[in-house]
């Protein structure tokens, strides 16, 4: 049954937005299944621009899916 499978239900997670906060990213689904938390931010921590870090993560996590598929 489809109904065991997916949730409508979305992930929060409730964080104080400080100084400290290097960066924040909202992702879908598919970012998160093919990536850790801590793949994603090494992945584009250097990254300044929020455009071309969401290219680069966007594109890491599909090469990263299409890999797992494979497996």
């Amino acid at each position: 049954m489809i109904k065991n499978y997916i949730s409508c239900e979305p992930h929060l997670v409730v964080e104080m937005i400080d100084d400290d906060i290097e960066f924040l990213v909202l992702a879908s689904h598919g970012i998160w299944k093919a990536m850790s938390n801590q793949q994603v931010v090494n992945s584009i921590r250097s990254i300044k621009n929020a455009e071309k870090a969401a290219k680069h993560l966007t594109k890491l996590a599909f090469n990263v899916g299409t890999l797992l598929l494979l497996l």
